[in-house]
């Protein structure tokens, strides 16, 4: 059995899914709740001592590779990968189901934009929908 587990979540790579999943796995006080750098660096986690940082052993989220080292920790990682091109097609979906919804307005996508190749046409959209699989 692992020490410590982390969940690389790339966007659009079944990672809700699998989250749910691991959650089940896991006593929720175990589980580091945070799933988002913003919420991580603004949360209570940084209160603790670092011995109770030890406590948690199911970390899971959008932070990249670097999250061991931020914290201190050396757990085992795992994530999920997928063709890049359908993995950006769905992002850009999703972006799309949530500006007709008003529930999330993501930058670079106005009213105008009614497909990829229009969002990517403009020079500062290409860096946003990166390719978050690769180093």
């Amino acid at each position: 059995m692992v020490d410590s587990l982390y969940f690389l979540h790339i966007p659009k790579t079944a990672g809700t899914s699998f989250t749910n999943y691991l959650d089940r796995q896991f006593p929720s006080e175990s589980i580091f709740a945070y799933q988002l750098w913003s919420d991580y660096l603004e949360g209570p986690y940084f209160e603790r001592d670092e011995a109770s940082q030890d406590y948690y052993r199911l970390y899971r989220g959008h932070f990249g590779l670097g999250f061991g080292a931020d914290t201190g920790k050396s757990p085992t990682v795992v994530t999920f990968l997928r063709d890049p091109t359908h993995q950006l097609r769905s992002l850009f979906n999703h972006m799309m189901i949530d500006r007709a919804n008003g529930t999330e307005i993501h930058p670079g996508l106005d009213a105008n934009t009614d497909s990829l190749a229009a969002y990517l046409a403009r020079e500062p959209n290409r860096d946003r929908l990166t390719d978050f699989q690769s180093p």
